[in-house]
């Protein structure tokens, strides 16, 4: 370990690159993360991050086009991919060499991951054809359910899987009501409506507390890339592993924070991962969900050596002390009370964190003390993992209140937030000098479900409208099979789901399916249904499970987009690079014909042409302006470059040239240190809150950073799956915690499910995309990662088959084993597809196999609260996922 701390310092971007890939193949630490991507004939062909220069490739035949990779949604980099195409074939990929890379203005280099996208267009699972199962028969009373998943599939014209699909809509909406369908879909918007989803997937219950808490400067990261490193003493990060699942440029920043500022650096999580090793962390292991006891305990060492940043408090936040409640609320309920247990007779004190959480008492005491003296501090709140358990919201709370006591909020180099998510990670940019134009296509509302997202397609905070039919994501199961749902501010009310429609762009993810708690659960309600459609790429767990599947495009045969990346000073744009194959055909291309078949005029639907809504995106771009002083037109449209592309627009003046931000792909904002950039940085409106709370009020009820939220307790009680919310962050035993592991918790006496699993990110894919290319399987094969100890306590060595088993289901794994977790805790990585034998067993090690449909919060899903047993497979050892036989629906059509 100490070796590989030592590799870290002083290192240049070209050997980060190379090194990483040496970092990502210990399988010590990630049970066996292989940073390599495969070459064709399965060998390892160089870093995951292609860092061979174009310059020394040998000279090919064709045209390099922009290549996006599409994964931004699950991994945050910003990453810059091309295709080499020759006579409509992509015959190889390359990362970015656009411009001279340097320190500052580093190429956005791309992952394995981008590079593999080839594999997947041209790969063997590819679906070619619309598809019928061949069991199902449409009207509702012989649709033979118990059959999904294991049925034989039909090929059949696109003409009859629409006409299939909207007269089935039609009957279901005429016998029973728009209700009785669940989809997230244009076209039912304009025919009545359907029964959507809320809540939350990956952010947990933080997307809505944080805004009820901490208000809009929630918003406002407050370092700069190039102002953080010269600042900067003490990083925290908690639950963070970007080394491992971002590892491109969005790491490539935070390792330059830390190699500029020397910085002191905690990292706060149940595994010493690759973000530790790489940034010389000292490792504060916390057990899953109970981070609110080890910040609790933080919170008391603080208080009891007077480290508090007590003026800042005073001034900035409420709820501290009973000196500064707000006004109605019982002074007793105040969070220094809680803490020192003056009421209910328990202090937090690291000795009594350290039983629930694992960490020694020293170590808290450590952190505490560091959190509270080496200023400026840096206090990573970007870590979903941990907002993903049954106590997320209190863990959460509780980190930004020490956070809070700390007093690093508006300092430069300090901060006590999530930091900048969607800039580069950690020492990344501070603000939004880019954005990509909006596609003009109009979206209504659904009849049924006529809200808005809070934030990025999550959520809604409005649980007291009672006008409104939804289903909580991992609620949707309960609500299918026992036909009532959760409703907000009311409790149970009926439900009858007969028809789940899953039309989306697969390339950003949503296989509901698998990726929803409870996947036991689900697929019995997906087999009690009349009738499920899909769009796919290849035959992934959604479609597995459909009765009419559609075959989808991938984002390269498509007309174009143009994104805003990880990393505000870029976009990236795409045009299309090849054509469609077989009968593949795009969302915009079936919604469009069901509206039709629908009666709805698909010019309604979607009124503007692909090359239209592609040209408007790039058009509508724009820049913050050092000379304007505002947001301007990034690029130049002349009206010979409207004529010449056969759109209509308007013309006007930017920086960059329609034509060559096309050949680029894309716009890179290069910085300086000391730039405009820098100085109109959003550090400073958190600075004017800092000096001055009052005449800079924040958008929460108080105006101020509340440790108590009455709001908080007053909207997630509403939601009504979970009672006796507090108002401050206090610990909690809740399902599936530690303490259910026994079934003595005073004599310490184990109980049927001893382990408690996490169910991390992988280098596979993003979420569960591309489980269709044999090379990533290869490259990372998705081990059930375990503690040395509890391995050797079960007769377990690295490779052994393992059936892992929880209270809902039972997967099997090979087993990687390590001192890079705690005992008591293992990994099940996240992605993985769903594949059961006759004995209900998942071969295919999907982590919502073992999880339940439980939901907590306004519709969040506590994926990292399961508990499981684990013992040797007696049965044939499970062969590496790779060499399995393709999903091949139609296996005999050419």
């Amino acid at each position: 370990m100490e070796k590989s701390r030592a590799g870290t310092q002083g290192i240049d971007r070209r050997s980060f690159l190379a090194w990483g890939a040496v970092l990502g193949g210990s399988a010590a630490l990630a049970g066996g993360f292989v940073g390599c991507a495969p070459s064709e004939d399965g060998s390892a062909d160089g870093p995951a991050g292609g860092t061979t220069p174009s310059a020394a490739l040998p000279v090919e035949e064709g045209e390099w086009k922009s290549a996006l990779c599409r994964n931004m949604s699950g991994c945050g980099s910003s990453c810059a991919n091309f295709a080499l195409v020759k006579d409509g074939v992509v015959t190889r990929m390359k990362t970015d060499d656009r411009y001279e890379d340097s320190r500052e203005n580093p190429q956005r280099r791309g992952c394995h991951r981008g590079m593999a996208h080839r594999q997947r267009v041209y790969g063997e699972e590819r679906l070619k054809y619309p598809m019928k199962r061949k069991s199902w028969n449409p009207g509702g009373t012989e649709h033979n359910g118990h059959l999904r998943g294991i049925d034989e599939w039909e090929r059949i014209s696109w003409d009859e899987a629409l006409e299939l699909t909207a007269s089935e809509l039609k009957r279901i909406i005429e016998n029973y009501g728009n209700s009785a369908i669940y989809a997230q879909n244009q076209v039912l918007s304009h025919v009545g409506g359907a029964t959507d989803l809320f809540g939350t997937t990956s952010t947990g219950d933080s997307i809505l507390a944080i805004k009820l808490f901490q208000g809009d400067i929630a918003k406002n990261p407050g370092n700069d890339r190039f102002l953080s490193p010269k600042n900067t003493k003490l990083m925290v990060l908690w639950g963070q592993n970007t080394a491992f699942t971002s590892a491109t440029t969005r790491f490539y920043f935070t390792q330059l924070l830390k190699q500029d500022s020397g910085a002191k650096v905690y990292s706060i999580a149940p595994d010493y991962n690759n973000s530790a090793v790489a940034l010389g962390a000292t490792w504060v292991p916390v057990r899953p969900g109970t981070d609110c006891a080890l910040f609790l305990a933080v919170a008391y060492h603080m208080i009891e050596n007077d480290l508090q940043d007590q003026d800042f408090l005073d001034r900035c936040c409420i709820g501290f002390d009973a000196d500064h409640m707000p006004e109605g609320a019982p002074a007793e309920d105040n969070f220094k009370d809680y803490v020192l247990g003056i009421h209910d007779g328990t202090p937090k004190t690291p000795e009594w964190a350290s039983e629930i959480c694992g960490t020694d008492p020293a170590l808290i005491r450590e952190l505490a003390t560091d959190l509270a003296t080496i200023k400026p501090c840096f206090f990573h709140i970007n870590g979903r993992a941990p907002w993903r358990t049954s106590n997320g919201r209190c863990s959460g709370h509780a980190a930004y209140v020490v956070g809070w006591m700390s007093g690093n909020v508006g300092i430069e180099g300090g901060g006590v937030n999530e930091g900048p998510t969607q800039s580069g990670s950690l020492g990344g940019d501070g603000g939004g000098w880019l954005y990509a134009g909006q596609s003009p296509d109009p979206r209504i509302l659904n009849p049924i479900f006529p809200k808005t997202a809070v934030w990025g397609g999550y959520g809604y905070d409005d649980p007291f409208d009672e006008t409104i039919t939804a289903i909580a994501y991992s609620d949707t199961w309960n609500a299918i099979l026992k036909k009532e749902r959760v409703a907000p501010s009311r409790g149970k009310v009926p439900i009858d789901i007969r028809c789940v429609l899953n039309i989306c762009n697969i390339s950003l993810g949503n296989n509901f399916i698998n990726t929803t708690m409870g996947t036991v659960q689900a697929i019995e309600a997906y087999r009690s249904l009349e009738f499920v459609v899909c769009h796919d790429l290849s035959l992934s767990a959604k479609s597995k499970y459909a009765d009419i599947v559609f075959p989808d495009t991938f984002a390269w045969e498509e007309e174009g987009y143009v994104l805003p990346m990880g990393d505000p000073n870029v976009i990236y744009l795409q045009e299309q690079i090849i054509e469609p194959p077989y009968e593949c055909q795009t969302v915009r291309y079936l919604e469009r014909e069901l509206a039709r078949k629908l009666g709805v005029d698909p010019d309604v639907v979607h009124p503007y042409s692909d090359k239209q809504l592609f040209f408007d995106q790039v058009a509508g771009s724009i820049y913050l302006s050092p000379e304007a002083q505002g947001m301007v037109p990034l690029v130049t449209i002349t009206q010979e470059d409207i004529d010449s592309y056969g759109v209509e627009g308007t013309p006007q003046e930017g920086i960059v040239g329609f034509d060559e931000i096309r050949e680029q792909g894309g716009y890179v904002l290069h910085r300086e240190p000391g730039d405009f950039y820098e100085q109109v940085s959003q550090a400073a409106t958190n600075a004017a809150f800092r000096e001055d709370p009052e005449n800079n009020p924040l958008s929460t009820q108080s105006g101020k950073l509340e440790i108590y939220c009455s709001e908080l307790k007053r909207i997630f009680e509403a939601f009504m799956f979970e009672t006796d919310v507090k108002c401050i962050p206090y610990y909690r035993k809740t399902l599936h915690s530690y303490e259910d592991s026994f079934t003595d918790w005073e004599n310490k006496v184990k109980g049927p499910y001893p382990i408690q699993i996490v169910t991390p990110h992988s280098i596979r894919g993003t979420h569960s995309c591309l489980n269709d290319v044999p090379w990533l399987r290869k490259a990372h094969p998705r081990e059930f990662v375990m503690n040395r100890l509890d391995a050797e306590a079960r007769g377990l060595k690295t490779g052994d088959t393992v059936l892992i088993s929880s209270l809902y289901g039972k997967i099997l794994r090979n087993v990687a084993v390590t001192d890079s977790v705690m005992p008591g805790v293992a990994q099940v990585w996240h992605g993985s597809w769903n594949d059961f034998d006759e004995d209900g067993i998942d071969r295919g090690g999907c982590s919502n196999t073992l999880i339940g449909a439980n939901t907590m919060g306004y519709g969040s899903q506590p994926y990292n609260s399961t508990l499981v047993e684990v013992e040797k497979w007696t049965g044939d050892p499970l062969p590496a996922d790779y060499t399995w036989p393709a999903r091949v629906p139609l296996k005999d059509e050419e």
